[in-house]
Order: C-alpha cells, then structure tokens, then sequence
C-alpha cells in the first residue's frame, strides 16, 4: 500500500513536532510538500525535511495532484478558511488543534467534508494516545463513575511577555487566543472523550487586559486560566487549566470501585489504578492500593494521531480513536467551549 503524500502549512515548533512525527511512519506517510505566505521559506524549511513540492498560493497547493492530504499548523484564526479550501479541492485534512475557534466554523468545516466527500479530523495527540485509550479501557473496572477532575496547567514564558506589555498570539482576542483554546482544550477533549457531552456547564476564568487594545473595545480582555463544572445525569467532572502557573496534582476518575490516576493529559504516560481497601467501621480515610498500569511508550504522541488518521483514510480499524468519534469529539468539544468563554467573559475580535 502507497504511502499517504502529505504536504503542511506552517513552520512553527508544532510542524516540526509533526515532521518528526511522520518520519517515524515511513511506510504510511510521504512528507512531499509545503506551503508559506513566503514561497522562501516554504523551500527552505520544506527542504530542510525532505519535500520537494512548495507552494506560496493555496489554490495551487489544492490543485497539486501529487499530494493527497494536507496538516494545518497556521494561526488560529486561519484554520477555519484555509480548512474549507483544501477541503473543496478534494484533500484530505489533518488540523492543528483547536480546530476552529468557535462550533458555528467547526460544524460547517464537518459539513464541507463530508459533501467533498473527504476526510478532516482534529489533531489533538492526547485522545489518540496509547494512554488515553488504557483510561478508557480501564475504566469498566472501577464501577460507575461518580467525579473526575481533569487538570491541566503550565506555566508559560509567554505569560511574561503578556505581563511585560506585549501581545503574544496565545493570549490575543483578535488571533482567537486564551487559556482555553491553547492548553484547556486538552482537558476539555480528554473528559469529553471519555464521558460524552455534558448536561450542564458552569465556568469562572482569570481574565486579563491585553496590552494595546483599548478598553472600551468588547474583546479588550483574554483569559489567562480558568475552570469548569461539566454536569452529568450521574457524576460531575471538573476541569482545570491556566498558563500562569505549574499544576503537580494528578488528573483523577473516581468511580465506585476504584480510582484512576492520570499525570499529564497531553501526554498520558503514567496511568495507575487505586483499588480501595475495605471499610470495616462506619467511616474510612479513603485508603487504597496503587496499581501503576502499562502504557505503551510513545516519544511523540503526534505519530498516534497520524495512525488513526491514516487508517481511517484507507478504510481500516483506528488504535485509540477513529475519524468519525473524533468528529464528535471535536464539536461537542467546541460547544462546550464557546459556553465556557461566554460564561467567563471571552470575545473574539
């Protein structure tokens, strides 16, 4: 079977994350093209890992018939137009996260593909990596879940910048920045991939002026961390994240039976079950076993989601997460998130 002949838009450390990334595929994916506002340095970093095709104009990367998919890696604020023209041009789509900035670009991008009759699929690793799906797994051995808590803050050297009077892009209104859509999002996908959409949604963020915006303007204010409350019929699960400071405090599911512990949701290496010890009197110290559980090794946990999305381009069976769950993943995903910015005061330009 032919390798898949991917191109990329965007020469950020994220590309090169995903570069790496394929070069560990080398029978399922052919790295053969890039594209830059800059036709320069779309050869310079294009070549630099192998490509041989460049491209400055995005029609003509479309209208290239040597390549047959494409990863997104550009701003934000760009995933949604550049998305719905490769898409109409008949190629497949893998696309950074966050996959849209909002559910009304997200949903029409769904829609586009499927009437091209193409395939688009999110590229978030954590809910396609080996320790996500031994979460998933493990989790019809602890009873019914009643609480979780997802948490998910680092802290960011581009919190300094911020707070020294610059505007760096993840902390930008007008380029669909924030807390949320940049590192919130992992905890937001991980609990929705696990648990479904929730019932209800309540959320409270830590929100900021943004350096050279006035005001008086709506969108003059970003978030910088936050949390929320997702509620379910029979448990409740609470999430986390920020990018101001350092969250040592493992993510954990607590289910009737036992509890899963889970150190870094974007990368889910260390995953262990708790196993409670009975109850003899009226009361207990919530004591218990811990079970560490085998995860496999994945250096780049980018190549995970490059197999899922491969096998769903050829018809086959996904590791951890097919194109179709990740579609509803993503959407309901993204519902949950304009509520959370809408809930915590959140407006993009």
């Amino acid at each position: 079977m032919e390798p898949i002949r991917f191109a990329s838009i965007g020469t950020s450390h994220i590309a090169e994350v995903f570069l790496d990334a394929v070069s560990t595929l080398p029978e399922d994916i052919a790295y053969v093209g890039c594209y830059s506002r800059s036709l320069e340095k779309a050869q310079e970093f294009g070549s630099a890992h192998g490509a041989h095709l460049f491209f400055d104009d995005l029609d003509k990367l479309g209208a290239c018939e040597e390549i047959d998919a494409v990863y997104i890696a550009s701003p934000n604020t760009l995933h949604y137009e550049q998305a719905l023209r490769l898409l109409r041009a008949g190629k497949h789509v893998l696309l950074e996260k966050p996959f849209c900035p909002t559910y009304k670009e997200g949903l029409e991008v769904f829609q586009v593909a499927h009437e091209s009759g193409v395939q688009i699929m999110e590229g978030l690793r954590s809910i396609h990596d080996p320790g996500f799906g031994v979460v998933r797994d493990t989790m019809k051995s602890i009873g019914t879940t009643r609480s979780a808590t997802i948490r998910f803050s680092k802290f960011s050297g581009r919190w300094e910048l911020l707070q020294s009077g610059q505007t760096p892009s993840c902390f930008d209104p007008r380029r669909a920045g924030g807390s949320l859509l940049d590192i919130g999002i992992y905890t937001v996908e991980f609990a929705i991939g696990l648990f479904g959409a929730p019932d209800t949604v309540q959320a409270t963020g830590v929100l900021v002026d943004v350096p050279g915006i006035d005001t008086a303007l709506p969108y003059h204010q970003i978030d910088v961390s936050g949390q929320a409350l997702l509620g379910y019929k029979d448990k409740v699960v609470n999430l986390s994240w920020g990018k101001t400071s350092d969250n040592h405090i493992p993510s954990q599911i607590e289910g009737e039976k036992g509890t899963i512990l889970i150190t870094t949701e974007s990368d889910p290496r260390a995953v262990s079950l708790v196993i409670p010890k009975p109850i003899t009197g009226a009361w207990g110290m919530g004591e218990g076993v811990e079970h560490p559980l085998d995860v496999e090794d994945a250096p780049n946990n980018i190549a995970c989601e490059l197999k899922d999305f491969v096998a769903g381009l050829r018809g086959q069976d996904a590791e951890i997460m097919s194109i179709e769950e990740s579609e509803r993943v993503t959407l309901e995903s993204l519902r949950v998130m304009d509520q959370i910015r809408e809930q915590i005061g959140v407006i993009f330009a």
